[in-house]
C-alpha cells in the first residue's frame, strides 16, 4: 500500500490500524516512568541528564496527548512503538530528545519550560519525533534500507556530515513533522499559530537541504523509494502552498 501523501508515516509492509490509536487525554502520562539503572547510566555516559517525574505536572502530557490525537494514524505509531518514556533535563526555552535502535519501545524527552498549547505541542513533537525513529528501525530490521554502511553525506541537522542511515531517519522524521504541523490548525492571531509557521518554515527549510539523489544513491531499492515518496510527500506539500 502507497503511504497517503499527507500521512508518510505510513510505511508499506508495516501498517498499523488506527483502531489502536489513543484518542483521550490519559493514555500517555502512565508511560512516563523512572529510566532502570543501567538505561540511566548509559544516558548519562552520553551526556543527557535525567529530569525527576516526580517533579512534573501530568497535565502538560494530557495536553500533548489529545495534540497527538489529532492525527490518529500517527498516535497509534506512538501508541504501538512507545512502552516507556522517561524524563530529559533541558535549558529553559530549548527541547530535547532521545531514543536508540537497541531500545525498541522506550524515548527519552524533556518537558518544556511552558504548560500552554505551545508547550503542549513541544511535548508532542518530541515524543512524535522519537517514535518515528522507533518506527523507521523497525521497518530497517524487517527491510534493509541502508547500503553504503560507511559512507557520509551534509546533514541539515548536524555540522559535520552524517552516515546515510542518520539521514534518512532524519529526513523521515521531519518529513512526518512537517505533516503532522501542516494538519494543525489555530487562531491566526494565538501563539500556537506562530509556532506552527516557525516549526514549518523551520523544517521545509531543512528538508530543502537534503540532495535527494545522493542520499538514495546509498540506500537499497527499498530505501531509495522510501525517499522518494517521503520528498514526493514534501514537493506536493510545497506546491499547493499559495
Amino acid at each position: 500500500m502507497t503511504p497517503r501523501l499527507d500521512e508518510p508515516w505510513r510505511l508499506p509492509g508495516l501498517e498499523i490500524s488506527v483502531a489502536v490509536a489513543p484518542l483521550n487525554a490519559v493514555w500517555l502520562w502512565p508511560l512516563v516512568v523512572a529510566a532502570p539503572p543501567d538505561v540511566a547510566a548509559h544516558v548519562r555516559a552520553g551526556g543527557l541528564q535525567l529530569a525527576d517525574i516526580r517533579l512534573t505536572d501530568n497535565g502538560l502530557f494530557a495536553k500533548a496527548a489529545k495534540a497527538i490525537a489529532w492525527a490518529p494514524s500517527l498516535a497509534a505509531i506512538v501508541a504501538t512503538r512507545v512502552a516507556a518514556v522517561h524524563l530529559l533535563q533541558a535549558e529553559p526555552g530549548y527541547d530535547v530528545s532521545h531514543s536508540e535502535p537497541h531500545w525498541r519501545d522506550r524515548i527519552f524527552v524533556s518537558v518544556p519550560d511552558r504548560h500552554d498549547e505551545v508547550g503542549a505541542l513541544r511535548l508532542a513533537e518530541g515524543i512524535i519525533h522519537e517514535a518515528l525513529h522507533l518506527h523507521l528501525t523497525e521497518l530497517d530490521a524487517i527491510t534493509p534500507l541502508v547500503s553504503d554502511q560507511t559512507g557520509m553525506l551534509p546533514s541539515p541537522w548536524r555540522p559535520e556530515p552524517r552516515s546515510f542511515g542518520g539521514v534518512l531517519h532524519g529526513a523521515f522524521v521531519f518529513v512526518g513533522l512537517k505533516a503532522y504541523f501542516d494538519a494543525v490548525t489555530a487562531p491566526s492571531d494565538s501563539s500556537l499559530h506562530h509556532h506552527l509557521e516557525r516549526r514549518r518554515a523551520e523544517i521545509a527549510e531543512e528538508l530543502g537541504e537534503i540532495d535527494v539523489g545522493a542520499l538514495a544513491a546509498g540506500l537499497t531499492d527499498p530505501g531509495a523509494d522510501l525517499v522518494r515518496r517521503m520528498f514526493e510527500t514534501r514537493d506536493a506539500a510545497a506546491t499547493a502552498e499559495p
